[in-house]
This record gives C-alpha cells, structure tokens and sequence, in this order.
C-alpha cells in the first residue's frame, strides 16, 4: 500500500503526499519508555501456539480475523495502528469479502469517554471519530467503536475504525474488509488491536511473521519458532514520535559487489509490511538503477525507453536472470532479497506481467527527513520478529528461494494499490 508518514513530503504540485508510512491525521501522541527483558522461544507444552495463516497477493497480505464473532479479513499492517473495517453505516465502500461491520453488535466510544483521546473528532452524535489520509490522497472516515477482536485463538476488547466513508470505494475491497495496524505499541497512547491481546492473555509483546515465494505464510502472535533458522537480533533505532520498527543498514551488496554504500545511504530504515515496494533515498536509488542498467542491460526490460525503472512491466519471466540485492544491519546479519522477491506479479485477462518492485522516495540522504522503507518486495523468504518486548528486530530465513519457487502463483492486483505505485514511479522517474 501506499502510505504518508508523520511528515508530509511535497514532491511538485503533482503528487503532494507520496510517503509510504500512514498519518493518523487524529492520532494521540506517541511515548517513548519500552520495558526491556529477554525471550525465547515457548517450551511449555501446555501453551496453546497462537498462530494464523496469512495469504495475498505481490501487493499486500492478509490474515483472518472476527469483530464480535463477526469474520474479517484484513490486511496486516506493521507501518500503521489502526485496525479499521468497512461498516454497514458505510455509503461509498465496495464489498471485500466479507459482509460489513454490524453496528449493532458494536459499542461506540462517547466523545467524553476516556478512551476517546483529547485530539480526536467528535461527530454529530457525539461518538469518538478519526480520519486517515494516506500518501495515493485515498483517505477513510468513520466512528471509534469497542468490540470483542478475536484473532489466531486468542481474544480481547479492543477499540477499532468502523470505517463510513472512504476514497476510493475499493479501498481494500475486493481482497480485503479493512487494514490492521501492528505499529510498535509501547504503552497505553500507541496502543494497538495486537497490544490488547498481550495485555489480556498475557503473551509477551511479540509477534513473527514467515511469508513464501508465492502467496502464503504465517502470523506467530506472542511467540516465535526456529523453524525457519537461527534468528539473529537487530536493536530497534527510536526516533521520537514515530514508532516504527527502524533498524540500521550499513552496507548493500548486489552480485555480491561492493558499491561503497553505506549507513548514510539509507538514514532511518522502517521495516513495513504494508508498503509494497523496497523505498529508498532517491540518489540511492539512482546508483542502484545506473549498476543494473551497466550489468543487465541484455536483460529485457533493463534498458530502453520502456524499461522497468520507468514503471513498465515486462511479458518474460526475468527473475533468474537478475542479482540477488544483500543489505548488512546491525547485529552482523545480511538480508537477502531474491529477484523472486523484488519482482512483482500480476495476471490479468490471461497475460502475466512482470514489474520490479524497487522505487524510491522523494528525499535525498542529505534530507532533514531522509529514509528508507523496507516495503513487502524485500521481505518474501524471509521470518521476521517484532520484538517490541526487547525492542528490536529479529530475522532468519535469508530470503532463500525454495526449488518450487520458480512456480509462479499469481493472483490479480488491487487496482487500488497497483496502478498508484506504476504511476507513482513513471513520474518520480521523469525528474532524474
């Protein structure tokens, strides 16, 4: 998805918010104290393993969930923390696959309650509201409601968007009811659907997330495995008031060649499930476009006029053909990002369309605000842990492409999130 951060960029007067992270334009400020301890994996036989298998798209991934008994699906956000559905009050929504919200079955939140907090709306008939705006200008509206959130077997109280207006209509429709936000929750004002369940059974403030090559994974709430490999742990970099899961890249390797990138070719570094591509710094960016176009240009869609940099997909399967992209972070670890993972697919009337998955953002590493989102594009074989218990980051996995990976499974892209990012990188790509 495409998303706007705490700090609105200006790029032109063409696209006026196009940061990859979401505004709570009504949000309550955020703290900083996270309480520090160690973790490992559960060896208790009687605990029940909280997991959930999530699914999607080259575009997003989404999880099951119910709101009062009621069953959603929603997309799982790590950069946001709202968890907002489509309400049956909702004039403008498309369908997703679900029916909508019943309101009925809900509680709304009174404007004086204490739950409400100081800075948000108040609608008409006194009910908490909210607003969010997000970097393709789609935005939705609607009322702060409690409900029964229930997810992976495991339950809570939890307050959430009853979405009534949005824009555009299929905001996450078809593939989706709403969008769950797992931000880093420290305390009470960051607290999100996810820090609800920690609080009421007692889990610790953890969650893992495994995605595959082609459209599966799964969701670990208050545990991790070490199926997936040894996990090796990043400390998360806090920046005040905008609590993403951060950490630090110091170098980039492609073919394993060392371009002299460093720290400072990336600033801060979020790591976001709900943006779709890998985001960079737009001289970072650049210097990886001129080594691809030097090294690949007998590659279709390298070189040319309508080549993938520009926005344009390409009909042949490419992706054993292009490097694998390692970034170092701190803690002695290399993420490796396979072509199967940077390469998005879509399918459409028949025809498989392939489009790189890499862009970048419009702010240069000597920006006040400069960074980088670590986007859905760069995640796939990889197992990640939130580990806000301890405040930091884990990975295993190593994006290592299984035999079966070449097997490509597509499904059709949301419109909604697509075409915004194609159009997205035609026009950031005119102004280099």
């Amino acid at each position: 998805m495409l998303k706007l951060n705490n700090i609105i960029y200006y790029m032109a007067s063409i696209i006026p918010m196009m940061m990859m992270v979401p505004l709570l334009c009504n949000a309550a400020s955020y703290s900083t104290p996270i309480r520090h301890g160690s973790f490992s994996p559960s060896t208790d036989s009687n605990m029940k393993r909280s997991a959930t298998p999530v699914q999607g798209d080259y575009i997003q991934f989404i999880a099951e969930i119910t709101l009062s008994g009621q069953p959603f699906v929603v997309q799982v956000d790590t950069g946001s923390s709202l968890l907002a559905v489509s309400s049956s009050s909702c004039g403008n929504c498309d369908p997703g696959p679900n029916s909508f919200l019943n309101l009925d079955i809900v509680t709304p939140i009174s404007c004086q309650s204490k739950e409400c907090a100081a800075d948000n709306e108040c609608n008409t008939s006194g009910v908490c509201a909210f607003t969010v705006q997000y970097g393709d200008n789609s935005n939705i509206t609607g009322s702060i409601v409690s409900t029964l959130f229930g997810m992976a077997g495991l339950n809570s109280t939890a307050q959430v968007g009853a979405i009534t207006s949005e824009n555009p209509s299929n905001f996450e429709a078809p593939f989706a009811d709403g969008i769950m936000g797992m931000m880093l929750s420290t305390d009470a004002s960051t607290a999100t659907a996810f820090s609800t369940l920690v609080a009421a059974n007692d889990i610790p403030n953890i969650f893992s997330i495994y995605l595959d090559f082609t459209t599966g994974g799964e969701l670990i709430l208050g545990d991790i495995t070490e199926q997936y490999g040894e996990i090796t742990y990043t400390p998360l970099n806090y920046v005040a008031n905008t609590p993403f899961y951060q950490v630090t890249i110091s170098q980039m390797f492609i073919d394993d060649a060392n371009l002299g990138f460093t720290e400072n070719s990336f600033c801060n570094v979020i790591i976001d499930t709900g943006t779709t591509d890998l985001l960079f710094p737009q001289d970072t960016y650049q210097r990886i476009q001129r080594y691809f176009q030097s090294h690949y240009c007998n590659t279709e869609g390298i070189c040319g006029s309508g080549n993938i940099f520009l926005g344009y997909g390409v009909g042949s399967d490419i992706r054993s053909e292009l490097p694998t992209l390692k970034f170092n972070i701190q803690g002695d670890y290399t993420i490796s990002v396979s072509p199967y993972s940077y390469m998005l697919v879509s399918k459409s009337n028949g025809r498989t369309v392939y489009y790189l998955g890499i862009s970048y953002l419009p702010v240069t590493t000597t920006s006040k605000y400069c960074q980088t989102v670590f986007g859905y594009a760069g995640m796939r074989g990889s197992y990640i842990v939130y580990d806000g218990e301890n405040q930091r980051l884990g990975f295993a996995g190593n994006g290592t492409v299984s035999s079966d990976a070449a097997t490509t499974k597509t499904w059709m892209m949301s419109g909604h999130f697509f075409v915004l990012a194609t159009i997205f990188v035609s026009i950031l790509s005119l102004s280099v």
